[in-house]
C-alpha cells in the first residue's frame, strides 16, 4: 500500500467516524427536542392550574445573577433547584 492509498484509507475511516458522530448528534438532538416539546405541552396544559409564577421570576433572576457572576456551580445548583420545584408544580397540577 503506497502513501496515497494509505492516506485515502485513513481519510475514509475518519469520514465514517464523522458520519457516525453526526448521526448520533442528530439522534440526541431529536430526543432533546421531543423532551422539550413534551415539557412545553405539560406546562401549557397546566398553566391555568398553577399559581402565578412569582417564585419562578425570583429563581430566574438568581440564575441570571449567578451567570453574570461567572459562578458555574451556583448557576447549576440554582437551575437544578428551579427545575425541580417547577416540575413539582406541574406534576401536582396533573395529579389534581
Amino acid at each position: 500500500m503506497n502513501n496515497a492509498t494509505f492516506l485515502d484509507f485513513v481519510l475514509f475511516i475518519c469520514y465514517r467516524k464523522i458520519v457516525k458522530l453526526t448521526d448520533l448528534i442528530n439522534k440526541i438532538s431529536s430526543v432533546i427536542n421531543i423532551h422539550a416539546d413534551q415539557l412545553f405541552r405539560a406546562r401549557l396544559f397546566t398553566i391555568n392550574d398553577r399559581p402565578i409564577p412569582y417564585q419562578s421570576i425570583v429563581e430566574h433572576k438568581a440564575i441570571i445573577a449567578c451567570i453574570e457572576a461567572k459562578d458555574k456551580h451556583a448557576a447549576r445548583l440554582a437551575m437544578q433547584s428551579h427545575r425541580k420545584r417547577a416540575w413539582g408544580e406541574i406534576v401536582n397540577s396533573l395529579n389534581d
